[in-house]
């Protein structure tokens, strides 16, 4: 087998693959933080540890929840581009709020559109720590449902032992594996994926955390071929770290080596496991240097108090009365369509923006967070008045504005590295799908 060269720049022959599926409309996520309490206590957490609180979802608010996903569903200018919804339980952890979430469930299961039932699917955010909680859940679908994914999950599972523990500091990795492996065993039909958080240091264990994942494949794969063991980890973006030289030169080796381990990894399955490697669209690979992020746009988050918010992860901001889009934007409000679509619209050409720097960039994969990342960007733009809104809004004057546009945020040189040995790897991939198929 061919591998990863030690300077994967050399690399130029470079061949996107091709991905094209069928045209169908997309589904249009609507997130409800169902509680911010949780069972456990991850110590890189963005909500906090001030919403750790006992707080829930109100059983009067279930009306309201189901009166504006109604109201999306017959709405002609939402028609148009979703043919439904994906109805997001997010915390805290969500599955420790059953009684109310089964609750909504049933209440938008009873509801009618034309004496049709409304479109929508079932998606839980969940950390897997209570296997008991994660199934309530999913014994409230049919084995039929469970397999056309009505319901869906999502596990958060880091690889190894770290930041993930429970509220008296112990580790919750082994417990969670565990889980992982009893929900596949149990519900052989269920879609079902893992997630992980990352800290920058931990990419120097990268191989490591690699190879704890490839086991945890090997062991589901034997009796569910549906739950999608991937590790795709979202580096952390709250706390304060620094990116070094000397970091990146370590890191660069690390992606080099689980490269390797996953090519190996493809020729044998046809599968993937790192979800960095091939970048964010086969199609498109070569040009495709950024993933802007669809809050807002794709995605509407809704608090306990029904006001609306980009997405799950500005639900809790200081920042989020900045938000202009969305800051009036509540259950009560009987133009709340029309504003999610108008605000949908205004959002859309501000997250595609991209500077000559952004567009010219060698990283195949970047997953800048526009909104909730707000608050670490203003620190660094001391020197101007009202900086958050400045960022947020636009309204600044042209040149703050290109200032804003051209930094480098911190992780950059992270995806600059790696996108050379993607792209390399990618050649080497094409290579085996050639001698293979």
């Amino acid at each position: 087998m061919s591998k990863i060269p030690d300077d994967p720049d050399q690399v130029v022959d470079y061949n996107p693959l091709d991905n094209t599926s069928k045209s169908i409309l997309p589904f249009f996520n609507f997130e409800i933080a169902s509680t911010p309490n949780c069972n456990m206590a991850c110590t890189y957490c963005f909500e906090g540890d001030e919403l750790k609180s006992k707080a829930k979802q109100k059983q009067e608010n279930i009306p309201k929840i189901v009166q504006k996903i109604k109201e999306l569903l017959t709405s002609e200018s939402f028609t148009k581009e979703y043919s439904g919804i994906v109805l997001n339980f997010w915390g805290g952890e969500p599955t420790i709020n059953f009684n109310w979430n089964k609750d909504l469930i049933t209440a938008i299961r009873q509801e009618r559109i034309n004496g049709k039932p409304l479109n929508v699917r079932y998606f839980i955010y969940t950390n897997g720590y209570s296997y008991t909680k994660v199934t309530q859940h999913l014994d409230l679908f049919t084995k039929q449902e469970i397999k056309e994914q009505i319901i869906r999950i999502q596990i958060s599972w880091d690889g190894i032992e770290g930041l993930r523990v429970d509220h008296s500091g112990k580790q919750t990795l082994n417990i969670i594996r565990e889980n992982i492996k009893k929900i596949a065993k149990n519900y052989p039909d269920l879609n079902a994926s893992t997630k992980a958080t990352i800290q920058p240091d931990e990419l120097l264990k990268l191989s490591r955390i690699w190879e704890e994942f490839y086991k945890l494949y090997l062991e589901i794969t034997g009796y569910n071929s549906k739950f999608k063991i991937s590790f795709s980890p979202t580096l952390n973006y709250i706390d304060d770290y620094e990116i070094t030289e000397e970091y990146l030169f370590k890191i660069k080796e690390e992606f080099k080596k689980t490269a390797q381990l996953e090519l190996q990894f493809f020729s044998k399955f046809q599968d993937s496991l790192f979800s960095w490697f091939g970048g964010n669209n086969h199609s498109d690979l070569l040009n495709k240097r950024s993933t802007n992020c669809s809050a807002g746009i794709n995605i509407i988050a809704m608090d306990l108090d029904g006001n609306v918010s980009p997405c799950h992860g500005t639900l809790y901001s200081p920042l989020k009365q900045d938000f202009i889009e969305f800051s009036d934007t509540n259950w009560d409000d009987v133009n709340f369509v029309e504003k999610v679509q108008i605000q949908r619209f205004k959002l859309k050409p501000e997250l595609n923006r991209m500077d000559d720097a952004c567009k010219n960039c060698e990283a195949t994969v970047c997953y800048k967070c526009p909104i909730v990342n707000i608050e670490q960007v203003a620190k660094e733009i001391k020197e101007h008045e009202n900086q958050e809104k400045i960022i947020f809004k636009r309204t600044a004057p042209d040149d703050i504005v290109k200032n804003f546009q051209k930094r480098d945020p911190r992780h950059c040189g992270i995806y600059k590295t790696f996108g050379p040995i993607d792209r390399a790897f990618v050649n080497m991939k094409l290579a085996v799908i050639k001698n293979k198929f």
